[in-house]
């Protein structure tokens, strides 16, 4: 089963009404909002249905929905909290719809119609190894083969700098993530033959490191003294390191180029179905 825990970073109304868009405490909805408006940039002509595959609360599916042509725009969430804010927030468009599915049920999945666009930014974090490949496969039988799949993920080497020193993804939700290679990997293994890899926050991958390895410590002490996993002193070197990438790269969505100095923190991919 997908965790439900999985749209605990969704965007939540009360900060789409704050209009403070600071770099540093509002870098989550804003690296997610230039996911959606990439993917409805890619989205061209009039397609029938187009599904949000982990819609969190509901707002880039609506926004898909106003930005595109799509006759439908489906929102899939296995999450009550999040569906219940998204229908009362968006549902009186008539264009748009939710329904709670695990998207890491085959059962589930098989009772939506596919559609020729697929989203999912930042779900694939948030399975298990043992489930990894169920969900992009189910994310196939829920695509027509028309049009594409837009999927993101944190690039794991510098997302969590931290994970092969504490063997866990810093990000206690997250079950598994993932780097560049290991990212293509599971696409194609999952039924995707990858188009086109782009990457968000794009930083100097040594200077970024080292700013980790300063602030590892604080880390040390804090499972020293047995603090829980969202105490502030372990929390402290993320929020250093989110600050270096938020005053030194913007969250447009860009090409990786091979052999360029800086590198994503986050991943997307535009895949075909196979």
């Amino acid at each position: 089963m997908l965790p439900e825990r999985v749209t605990a970073e969704r965007y939540k109304k009360a900060e789409r009404e704050n209009t403070y868009w600071g770099k540093f405490r509002n870098s989550t909805p804003r690296d997610h909002m230039s996911r959606y408006i990439f993917a409805a940039n890619l989205i061209q002509g009039s397609p029938e249905m187009v599904i949000d595959a982990a819609s969190g609360s509901g707002w880039g599916t609506h926004y898909l929905a106003t930005h595109t042509d799509a006759g439908r725009v489906i929102g899939l969430d296995c999450n009550e909290d999040a569906l219940r804010e998204a229908r009362n927030e968006f549902t009186p468009n008539p264009r748009v719809h939710f329904y709670k599915i695990d998207l890491a049920d085959l059962q589930d999945t098989q009772t939506i119609e596919p559609a020729d666009w697929v989203v999912s930014f930042e779900t694939l974090e948030h399975v298990s190894c043992e489930q990894n490949l169920v969900f992009l496969r189910n994310l196939a039988r829920l695509h027509t083969g028309e049009g594409q799949l837009v999927i993101s993920t944190p690039n794991a080497p510098l997302f969590s700098p931290y994970a092969e020193r504490e063997n866990s993804p810093w990000y206690k939700y997250h079950q598994k993530e993932y780097g560049l290679d290991q990212f293509l990997e599971v696409l194609d293994k999952g039924g995707w033959e990858i188009k086109n890899i782009y990457g968000q926050r794009f930083v100097d991958r040594e200077k970024y490191l080292k700013v980790a390895n300063l602030t590892f410590p604080f880390r040390i002490l804090a499972k020293h003294l047995g603090l829980p996993w969202n105490h502030r002193l372990y929390r402290l070197p993320i929020m250093f390191l989110i600050a270096y990438y938020c005053f030194n790269a913007d969250s447009q969505v860009k090409p990786i180029v091979s052999g360029c100095q800086k590198e994503p923190v986050f991943l997307l991919a535009v895949c075909n179905k196979k």
